[in-house]
Parts: structure tokens; C-alpha cells; sequence
């Protein structure tokens, strides 16, 4: 059995505004349809996201091919989608358009898996009274998000030929 290679990877941490990461462009034969997760959205595919940090991992994978089996870590959601149109890199998107970055894939056909990993959150308490929230410092704007609480891995791989 041939083992599966990573090509290409890409990781980001793309800004949430209300709640959606934009994948694309990607042309679906097959929208996802019922599915809280994703949705096949104009000319790419929509990632629902619940990450309270705001800051999600997205990571863009191509790999050799069809993988067998889960990549370490309790995955929360797996879906394949089967004979997707890529024609560009793919990018993640905000919802207004701006790139986090792109994965260069060679424009075809491919398979595409999603898997979601979400982290238990820990709820810190905030023992700071709040009369000094009027102490706002702009510096705080560039703080580090923290650890993210969600994880999407998304991969490609050529399009298996549909046997008949």
C-alpha cells in the first residue's frame, strides 16, 4: 500500500466576522447540503465556525492521495466531497474578501476532505474589577489571539476516476 504525501500544506489563523470562513474558488458537482458545518457557497465553500477566540486554525493540505484513516487527533467532523473544480490557489477568504492566504494547487479535478477538531474550552475567571476597563490601551489591539479552540483541516487530492 502506497502511503499518502503531503505536497503542498498552508495553515492560517483567519479573523471570524459572524461566524464564517470563506474556502475557495472551488466549483462543486455536488453541493454539501444539511450540513451545519459547511455549505457550498457561490464559487467556494463556507466553513461555519463557533471558535470563541475568534481566530480558528485553517489548515490547506494537498496530498498525494486518497488518505486511509484520520490524521492524529479527536476529528469532531469528517466529510468528503467527491469531484471538486479547483482554478486557482485556493484561498482562505474573510467574509469581506480579504486573503489570510492561499495554497498553490494546480488547477484540475479533485477530492476534497474537511475535518473539524474542536478543543474543550477552559473558563478562565476574570478577577480584574471592572472600573478598569476604562484603562484601554491600544496595544492590546496587537495581543496574540491564544490558542485557537478550533482546527479545520482541509485536504485535496486528484479525483479518483468513478468506476462503472
Amino acid at each position: 500500500m502506497s502511503s499518502m504525501q503531503v505536497l503542498a500544506s498552508a495553515e492560517f489563523r483567519p479573523i471570524l466576522y459572524h461566524g464564517t470562513i470563506e474556502v475557495g474558488p472551488i466549483w462543486f458537482r455536488q453541493r454539501p447540503e444539511n450540513d451545519k458545518h459547511v455549505e457550498g457557497h457561490g464559487d467556494g465553500l463556507r466553513l461555519n465556525s463557533y471558535d470563541p477566540t475568534l481566530y480558528p486554525e485553517v489548515r490547506l493540505e494537498h496530498i498525494s492521495g486518497n488518505p486511509h484513516g484520520l490524521p492524529p487527533g479527536n476529528w469532531d467532523y469528517s466529510q468528503i466531497i467527491s469531484r471538486v473544480t479547483v482554478k486557482a490557489p485556493v484561498q482562505v477568504l474573510s467574509m469581506f474578501g480579504q486573503s489570510h492566504g492561499a495554497l498553490p494547487l494546480p488547477a484540475g479535478l479533485y477530492d476534497m476532505r474537511i475535518l473539524l477538531r474542536r478543543d474543550e474550552i477552559a473558563i478562565e475567571e476574570d478577577d480584574e474589577p471592572d472600573e478598569f476597563i476604562d484603562d484601554f490601551d491600544d496595544e492590546e489591539l496587537d495581543i496574540s489571539p491564544g490558542d485557537p479552540v478550533e482546527h479545520w483541516l482541509i485536504q485535496f487530492w486528484p479525483a479518483t476516476q468513478p468506476t462503472d
